[in-house]
Parts: C-alpha cells; structure tokens; sequence
C-alpha cells in the first residue's frame, strides 16, 4: 500500500507461496477428493444430484470368483477418500462443475491413473483457473479510468504520472489477490472449483467493459425528427442490444453460476447493466445528438412530439436485452446438461450444503449469541443443528444479504451515466465484489473458499480507491483502510480458524495412491510451463512498450 513494492514484487511474492501448494497434495479440506468422485460417478452414467460417492464402492465381487471387483475396488478408492459426512449426499454443484469433474475423471480413467490423475487434472484446473482470475483482476484495475487514460497509461491532475499510479494499482491487486492466504491455501492448495467460478465472474467483467466502450449514441437516420428508422420499435439501437461482448460476458457468467449457484450474482448484475444502457441509448425519434461520448450524450431527451415514442423505444430496448440475456442463460444451462449429462437435479439438492454448521459462519455466531443472552435471564434455547434458532439466524443473515445486493443494484440502475467509457465500470464492481463478500458471508455455512468469486473485485476496488486517494485524508482514506482491514481480517481469520490436520493426504488413495515423485513431477512441469509462459507474455509486452512509436 505503500508504493515500495511494485507489482513484480508482489507478483514473485505471490509465486513464491503458491509453488509449494501447487506441487503439493490436496491440502485442508477433502473436498478434491469428492470432486473427483462425483466425476467418477458422472463418468459411470450415475447423476451426482441424485447418488452419493459411496455407490461407487458397491461393485460386488467379481463373476466366478470370491474378490471384489476390479470396478468396485477402483471406486472404493475414490470415495473412501471422501470426508464421511459426504460420501451419502449429493452435489448441490450445477452441470458445469459436473462437466469439468466428470472430465477430470475420464482423463484419469484413459490414462489409467484412477483417482491420482484425476486429482492431478483438478489441480491445473484449478492452478490455470487461479492465473486467470489473476490476469482479469490486473487488467480490471488498469482500464479503470482513474488508474488508466485511453492510451493505457492515464495521467492523473495533482499526483504523479498516471503510470505510477497504474503500477501501484496492479500492485494492491496482486497483494490482495495473488498472495491472499484463501488465494494460495484453499483455491491453489485445497484444488476448490470456486477457483474457476471467480475466474469466469473477472472474465465476464472484463469482456462486458468492451460492450460498455461501444455504447456509443448512433445518429439519427435521415428523415427528420419523429420518422421512425427501419428496425421497428427498437430503431437503429438493435444491433447495439445484441452485442457479442455481451453475450460473451453473459455466457461466462452463467457458466460461473453453473459451477457455484451463488455465482449467478454475476448474471443478475449484468441483466441490470445491460437493461440500464440499452434504455440509455439515443433513440432515433429524439433531436439530433452527437455522435462522440461526452457530457451531452447522457442528457435526457428533449421534451418533444417524439418523446412519447423515444420513451416507448427505450422501455423496448431494455426487454429487448433482458431477452437476449435470458436466451444466453438457457443456452449456456443447455450446453452444461450436454456436458455434464444429465438433467438440472442439482437444483433439489441446493440444500445439501446446509445440514453441517460451521461455527465461524455469522449465523451460526447470531444463533450461539442469542443463546447465551437467553441463558442469562434463565431461558434454554438450543442454538445447534436443525434448531428452531439457528434456523432464523440464518433466514436473517440471508435477507440482510440479499438487502445488500438489492441495495447495490438499485444504486447502479440510478445512477446517472456520466460517459460511455465509464458506464458501470465500479457498479458491476461493487455488485460483484461487496455483494458477493455479503453473500458468502451471509450464507448458512462458511468456508474460506467461498470468498474466492468476490476477490478479484473487492480488490479491484480497494486499489483504485488507494490510488484515487492517496494525497488525500478524512473519510475517503480510512474508507480505502477500512476496505484493506476487511479483506485480510476476514481471509485470514477464516483460513486460520479453518483449517483440519495434514496427516492424511494422498495416503487417503491407499493403495492407488501415487508413487512419491509421480504428482511432483507433474505439477512442477505444469508449474514450470505457466511460468514460462507468463514470462514471455511480460517480456513480449516490455519490449512492445520500449518499442519507439
């Protein structure tokens, strides 16, 4: 925060924590194992969402002989694995997740490495997915406008060059993101899917940025005032409705929510963003505007005969991409029933999640709160599972939540928009990132993990509140502290008072396990190669920079 660390710094120091979770085996949490498992079972024909891990070992003994068979013994491996409180349930994971379970399986089982490949698949995923999630929340922060200009390198009035103040935002981010204890410990080391779910939510944001620069008023066709272009109600705005951008950045989102449901905020957000400026285009029927961004293009439309009909077109445009957004959703939970295969039962099993209490998770704490105050006046109320208390807490938790989101989401449908280059840039940050920190806060249970998905955001957003404040004191500096206080509290806190033994790890695999150099060896040519490759990536970039023009 101080500026003495660049972001290379905070990038090697990233990197230097990281290796050994990457190289290592399934850390704090057994959850890989049952990743793996349900991959298994989706591989086999059987629905996750419908059978438990534990089908696996039931493959009776082999035809003509007294031993178990090869099939039943090889599924034993992977669900024996599985923590016991698991292995009976089912996924409350969507078809996405499935899809890339159910491949880490098959890879597994054509290069005959059962559960131990399997593992190995999970892990650069997981590794891949987390280097993404990086390189979004990088490239978020510097096409901020405050931290960049449109050449890249923006200049900001009263501080020093506004490539400074690029780096050092790059740099926060990379502190806040890239070494974070939930970055390094859950999502690399303990192989978890929300690695993926956060990636694809920084990916969203960052294609739906290009749709935002495009939006751009189209001028008024010829024909005068109040003569209806060709294009029906929608006038000459439909092409700009039906974007690619945004339907890529619908698509990603939707797919994070196929992974995590809570990762649908993603989707949510962008029905919002993309109704609000669609209904902010100019209409054709109004009087003539310009055709460059500037401050004129967000006035109002003038009070005219066509402002009936300019109105009407806007409330047309904003369905119109609501539509477009919804068709995208269904395609992209179609796409997931193909690769996954089988039908959305996931939904019914939401719940699952929900029969453990973890005792760091708020509601849990309002719940044992509450007790105690009763027992102090001489009342017994249970606050443990499936009490009547614990249930309240967290239908409170939950609304104070969604309270939260309601809130963001009705602020960025408020907003004015200033330019078409800033159009929801923070908005869908702070959706994203508050609201997503609320929502995972807010749930029933509570993992470190499950802060992954609003991260990059939260990150982002801190970082460019640093730089935009450094000079400056009084509420907005202790706000951009306050930010920092939060994210590291709450992530080591949780991290700390998460985590379960080291002792079993790939011993759990038994004898399938791996040989010892077998994962190593892997992973450090898998780690070797991303390093190669973000390498090059940064020196092609140092010479296209040092490069004259």
């Amino acid at each position: 925060m101080s500026g003495r660390a660049g972001p290379r710094a905070a990038l090697a120091a990233a990197l230097t924590w990281a290796l050994p979770f990457a190289l290592g085996p399934p850390l704090f949490s057994r959850d890989a194992y049952a990743y793996a498992a349900q991959g298994e079972l989706a591989r086999r024909g059987l629905d996750p969402a419908t059978h438990g891990v534990a089908a696996l070992a039931a493959g009776g003994p082999a035809p003509g002989t007294g031993s178990p068979h090869p099939a039943g013994t090889l599924g034993a491996a992977f669900s024996d694995a599985v923590d016991p409180r698991w292995r009976d349930t089912h996924t409350p994971y969507g078809g996405g997740a499935v899809a890339v379970e159910r491949f880490a399986a098959t890879v597994g089982h054509l290069l005959g490495g059962g559960p131990t490949t399997a593992l190995v698949t999970l892990r650069v995923v997981a590794v891949v997915a987390v280097v993404v999630m990086v390189a979004c929340a990088v490239r978020l922060v510097g096409r901020l406008p405050r931290t960049a200009g449109p050449a890249g390198e923006g200049r900001r009035q009263g501080h020093r060059d506004g490539a400074g103040d690029g780096a050092l935002a790059r740099a926060v981010v990379l502190a806040l993101v890239a070494a974070n204890p939930v970055t390094v410990i859950h999502l690399v080391g303990g192989m978890h899917l929300d690695a993926l779910a956060a990636a694809a939510l920084a990916g969203a944001l960052l294609i739906d940025r290009r749709r935002a620069g495009d939006d751009v008023p189209i001028e008024r066709p010829a024909g005068g005032p109040g003569v209806e272009p060709s294009g029906g109600p929608f006038g000459g705005n439909a092409r700009r409705v039906v974007s690619g951008a945004a339907v890529a950045a619908t698509a990603l989102a939707c797919f994070a929510g196929m992974i995590k449901v809570t990762a649908l905020l993603g989707l949510a957000w962008l029905v919002v963003a993309h109704a609000r400026d669609a209904m902010r285009l100019a209409p054709a029927s109004d009087a003539p505007r310009p055709t460059a961004p500037g401050p004129a293009a967000s006035e109002p439309p003038a009070v005219g005969p066509g402002s009936r009909a300019a109105a009407g077109n806007r409330w047309w445009l904003a369905a119109a991409a609501v539509a477009v957004d919804l068709a995208v959703a269904a395609a992209v939970l179609g796409l997931s029933v193909l690769a996954s295969g089988f039908p959305p039962t996931w939904i019914k099993a939401l719940a699952t999640s929900g029969e453990l209490t973890t005792g760091i998770a708020p509601a849990s704490l309002l719940a044992t709160l509450v007790a105690a105050g009763a027992g102090l006046v001489g009342w017994r109320v249970p606050a443990g599972r499936d009490s009547a208390l614990l249930t309240d807490c967290r239908a409170v938790t939950l609304a104070a939540a969604a309270a939260v989101v309601a809130v963001l989401l009705w602020r960025a449908w408020r907003r004015p928009r200033t330019s078409a280059a800033t159009a929801g840039d923070r908005d869908g940050l702070a959706v994203l990132g508050i609201g997503g920190f609320a929502v995972a806060i807010g749930s029933p249970v509570l993992y470190p993990w499950y802060l992954g998905p609003a991260l990059p955001m939260l990150a982002v957003l801190i970082a460019d509140e640093h730089v935009r404040t450094r000079d400056a004191a009084g509420p907005a500096r202790r706000r951009c502290r306050a930010g920092v206080a939060v994210v590291c509290f709450t992530s080591v806190l949780l991290c700390g008072a998460t985590l379960s033994p080291l002792a079993q790890t790939w011993r759990l695999l038994g004898p399938h396990g791996p040989a010892f150099p077998a994962p190593l060896v892997v992973t450090l040519a898998v780690a070797a190669a991303l390093v190669t490759a973000t390498g090059a990536v940064a020196t092609r970039r140092a010479h296209h920079r040092a490069a004259p023009d």
